[in-house]
């Protein structure tokens, strides 16, 4: 789904358990009464141009998707990330020879 019609204005909106799937959300506004209770946003939804409109001064639009994730957990919304597999070494016994070898040159540096 790709929602982006130039302003979406999410003043005061309420919304509880949504669930987002694949969204791309440009330009939404928020304020400090935007509600988004337990709202899920999956992993390749996309929020850029997020703007917390305050009544005593004009804001700017964040266009870093962290920050506009950050603006909206604030309002209760749940971003979805995909697990990091964890990091395999295979990691083998250095041989003697060029165990030596390292050594040798180690000492010679400190010379």
């Amino acid at each position: 789904m790709h929602w982006s019609p130039r302003i979406t204005p999410l003043q005061g909106c309420e919304w509880q358990d949504c669930r987002f799937n694949e969204c791309d959300f440009q330009s939404l506004t928020i304020n400090e009464q935007t509600r988004l209770a337990g709202c899920k946003f999956d992993e390749k939804s996309d929020v850029i141009g997020l703007l917390k409109s305050q009544d005593s001064d004009a804001s700017m639009r964040v266009f870093v998707p962290e920050a506009c994730e950050e603006m909206l957990t604030e309002c209760g919304a749940i971003f979805e990330h995909p697990a990091e597999a964890p990091l395999k070494l295979d990691l083998r016994p250095i041989p003697s020879d060029v165990r030596g070898a390292l050594t040798r040159f180690r000492e010679r540096l400190r010379t």
